[in-house]
């Protein structure tokens, strides 16, 4: 975090929040099981895509999840 957000709030009071889930649940098979739109995201040039994509599956009625995966160490 502190490499993409030097000046943010989390830099500033040395506050970190989340936590890696091991095993890391598959939610976008998760996503799929109650007929949603789910796919997971690894890389920073998928984000738009995916993005257009969960769009698209949410005007025609379907809920969206991106499962955005980031490296660790962020």
């Amino acid at each position: 975090i502190t490499a993409l957000y030097p000046h943010g709030s989390a830099a500033r009071s040395n506050r970190f929040f989340g936590y890696a889930i091991n095993p890391s649940p598959d939610y976008a098979a998760l996503a799929k099981v109650f007929d949603a739109h789910g796919e997971r995201v690894e890389h920073p040039d998928q984000i738009a895509p995916a993005l257009r994509r969960a769009f698209q599956a949410e005007r025609q009625g379907r809920a969206s999840i991106l499962d955005v995966r980031l490296a660790s160490g962020l």
